[in-house]
């Protein structure tokens, strides 16, 4: 089931990816692309439990504004023949929104700031705004 969701930039993105009636014999792939529908990856899903199936090793958001994770089903340990009996599936995660703040400045302009990983840039002044 498609869906979307926000993950900060460098932890683990949940791809997994259910068969509906707990089949544990299938080769599910999680094809992922970046914002601009470039290629980024093909991860090999493995079986956990109960039908559901994630990577081997964690995957890591990357610096992008969002990825699509496309969910394919193969019959085969090739990936050569696709499954009839699951359709595809995708999801798409979000980078988190940057934290934003507003400086109150000497001059009383206010100037906006954007936190990216501790660190902080100027992006604007925004004129007129004064403190209440």
């Amino acid at each position: 089931m498609a869906g979307i969701s926000l993950v900060d930039i460098g932890l683990q993105v949940p791809v997994v990816l259910i068969t509906a009636d707990g089949d544990v014999d299938q080769y599910p792939q999680a094809v992922i692309y970046d914002h601009e529908n470039s290629l980024i990856t093909t991860l090999d899903l493995v079986h956990r439990a109960n039908g559901l199936y994630a990577p081997s090793a964690a995957y890591v958001m990357p610096e992008e504004v969002f990825i699509s994770v496309l969910y394919i089903v193969y019959e085969d340990s090739d990936h050569l023949i696709e499954s009839t009996k699951y359709l595809r599936d995708i999801d798409v995660f979000i980078m988190t929104p940057e934290e934003v703040v507003f400086v109150m400045g000497v001059d009383g302009t206010v100037e906006n700031e954007t936190e990216i990983n501790g660190e902080v840039e100027i992006e604007e002044k925004i004129e007129g705004v004064t403190e209440q």
